[in-house]
């Protein structure tokens, strides 16, 4: 009690110190303030890009698969190694489309992709409603068929659930929509059809594919496997058109990209500028002491002992510092925004994934 009692009387002795002296503690937040906000603000996009796990179940054992040097397969050489590897417990390959789309009100151009029919089970994502696709809709004969983004179902049929069953024409032909994802999986596609491989085109290499590893196996093992499949294929075609390297990567590498090390230095950047911040606090506080020499010498006179004199001192440092962190929480919400509204198209990752979250007040209150 006696404790929580001296720690109410600090309390109130550092706000009454600081309304006294107006001038000091604007200028000693408002440095604080930018400082941990501009750092909380940077924090939030590093966690959320970097740091938060892929919203797919078990990411860590998502990869992505592609020859040395080539940033694709053809689809034979997937058929061969979808067929072959018992390292990978699937294989699914997808590529960028764009359709120009009727049946949703004006002609739109609708951005999506054209996935393997084990695309979803692969990243271990299910469709919120309706269903997936099925193995046998990768045929060129099998009904047209097509699942929707959540963003494209809210925009173009107004959430109804009457959506699926319904006809979208892309590119003159009818597809069924059979399912809509849940909210946020992959914002930048709004449909996914079937792709229809072709086990005989060797000339073009345009399937991404991604892999999810099976449980026990190395990815030494599983690049020795697929290793040699396409040195198998590229003996047969006399090695035109193949690559016999394969190069497994990560998922999380090929979603972030080349914005981890700018992220990184940007983060950097902002530390200096807590650091500036909290140099010139310190320099303030120095000033203030000197100022108040007298003052605890009175204090130590009536019997203060050094301790009580330095706890004083550490509420009153630590009342500048959470008021800052405080307001730097705003600064931050402001920065976070901005930065989300006017960043160039597709530099950030993940931009539709930036969010406060309870790391991020963790982080604030750290600082402060």
């Amino acid at each position: 009690m006696n404790t929580l009692a001296g720690l109410n009387a600090d309390l109130r002795y550092a706000f009454r110190n600081l309304s006294r002296n107006p001038a000091f503690a604007a200028v000693a937040i408002g440095a604080l303030t930018i400082g941990i906000g501009a750092n909380t603000a940077v924090f939030t996009v590093v966690e959320s890009v970097l740091l938060r796990p892929l919203p797919y179940r078990e990411p860590s054992e998502l990869y992505t698969v592609r020859p040395i040097g080539v940033g694709a397969m053809s689809d034979p050489q997937f058929i061969a190694c979808r067929s072959a590897t018992t390292a990978f417990q699937q294989l699914a390959a997808y590529d960028s489309w764009t359709w120009n789309g009727t049946g949703v009100g004006d002609p739109v151009a609708i951005h999506g992709q054209q996935v393997t029919t084990n695309f979803f089970a692969t990243l271990g994502v299910r469709p919120q409603f309706g269903r997936g696709l099925r193995p046998e809709e990768e045929s060129a004969s099998a009904a047209k068929v097509a699942v929707m983004s959540n963003s494209f179902w809210r925009a173009h049929f107004q959430a109804g659930h009457d959506a699926l069953g319904k006809s979208i024409v892309l590119d003159g032909e009818p597809h069924t929509i059979v399912g809509i994802m849940p909210a946020g999986f992959d914002p930048a596609v709004e449909l996914w059809v079937p792709a229809v491989l072709e086990p005989n085109n060797h000339h073009i290499a345009f399937r991404q594919v991604i892999g999810r590893l099976a449980a026990g196996t190395t990815v030494a093992r599983a690049k020795a496997e697929l290793d040699a499949v396409n040195s198998r294929l590229a003996e047969a075609a006399n090695h035109h058109h193949y690559e016999d390297v394969m190069v497994i990567a990560p998922l999380r590498d090929s979603v972030v990209g080349n914005a981890r090390p700018a992220l990184l230095v940007f983060l950097g950047a902002v530390g200096c500028v807590l650091l500036i911040a909290c140099v010139n606090v310190a320099n303030l506080l120095l000033s203030r002491a000197s100022a108040r020499k007298q003052e605890i010498a009175i204090r130590a006179s009536l019997g203060a002992t050094r301790w009580r004199l330095a706890r004083q001192l550490l509420t009153e440092s630590a009342v500048l510092g959470i008021i800052g962190g405080l307001l730097g929480l705003i600064v931050a919400l402001w920065g976070v925004e901005t930065l989300t509204e006017f960043a160039p198209a597709n530099r950030i990752p993940r931009m539709d994934e930036i969010r406060f979250d309870g790391w991020v007040f963790a982080f604030n209150m750290g600082v402060a």
